[in-house]
């Protein structure tokens, strides 16, 4: 399946037009604040964020993603869940009540995707510190959310959802979601934060400024 790069927004949305996007659905976007603007897509496709992809010549947007699910000990017993983004004032800006999720980068492995996001979002300290929860290692290892078990193989399809939907930030432009998870345990974490409570971490920006804070709780 081929991936198309672009060399600016005009020749993005003569493709996107062309290819099953209406001209009012591109004028939507960025209109209102729960979509963003075709620029918004051009960056995310540059940099490697999302792909636009062609399936039955129709323009598909395709996001790849890594699912953390920290668990508390390897027995999988409490599972820790993003609740809350809040601003600098800690006023909640977004509810999420779901593990943590990064996007993974153009020529990233989804792994180190996963590894990543734990830094950024927990503590790049405690990142250090993770453990697969089968005794493969120092990495996250493939995880089914839907049986709790762990893949044998890396990638195993078994631990990889596909969901297909419309892009709401970008209304009109099909989306296919592609979800590979992975489990962990951090024993640092657990030492400080404990396993029966909520706590509160600073994400920064990539220029090391205030990002928001993340509440976090065991579920």
């Amino acid at each position: 399946m081929n991936n198309f790069t672009f060399h600016d927004t005009n020749e993005l949305a003569d493709f996107l037009i062309q290819h099953g996007i209406q001209n009012t659905q591109l004028q939507s976007w960025g209109a209102t604040p729960d979509t963003k603007p075709l620029a918004k897509l051009f960056k995310e496709v540059n940099n490697g964020e999302s792909h636009i992809t062609l399936i039955n010549n129709k323009a598909v947007r395709k996001v790849f993603t890594s699912v953390v699910h920290i668990f508390s000990t390897p027995a999988l017993t409490s599972q820790l869940m993003e609740i809350h983004h809040l601003d600098e004032n800690r006023n909640i800006t977004k509810t999420r009540n779901m593990p943590p999720m990064e996007k993974i980068m153009a020529d990233e492995a989804p792994v180190h995707a996963a590894y990543r996001g734990i830094c950024e979002e927990i503590d790049y300290t405690i990142c250090q510190n993770i453990r697969g929860v089968d005794g493969r290692g120092i990495l996250p290892v493939p995880f089914n959310p839907d049986t709790y078990k762990i893949c044998d193989k890396d990638y195993d399809s078994n631990c990889i959802k596909i969901i297909k939907s419309d892009s709401f930030s970008f209304p009109g432009l099909p989306m296919e979601n592609v979800y590979y998870h992975f489990a962990v345990v951090i024993p640092e974490l657990t030492d400080k934060y404990g396993f029966d409570r909520s706590f509160i971490t600073t994400e920064y920006d990539e220029n090391n400024k205030f990002k928001r804070y993340i509440q976090w709780n065991w579920d």
